[in-house]
């Protein structure tokens, strides 16, 4: 596998991924490590109910996109 090609892949999906997007996916993989429930981070860290960020969270992940990021 050409590792330069994997790098440029990772770099190019992060630069076209939209950023809340990714704020979303960064959030969901690393809420664990935080005190505090998660419907509480996700009101202060993203400023959004947590019905939307599900929803948000779903519609993301259903899209094959988001496993390059």
């Amino acid at each position: 596998m050409d590792t330069s090609r994997a790098a440029s892949d990772v770099r190019d999906s992060e630069d076209e991924y939209p950023e809340a997007d990714r704020l979303i996916l960064d959030f969901e993989r690393s809420w664990w490590m935080f005190p505090g429930p998660k419907s509480a981070q996700i009101r202060a860290r993203l400023g959004m109910s947590s019905p939307r960020y599900y929803r948000r969270l779903g519609e993301i992940i259903s899209d094959p996109e988001s496993q390059r990021y």
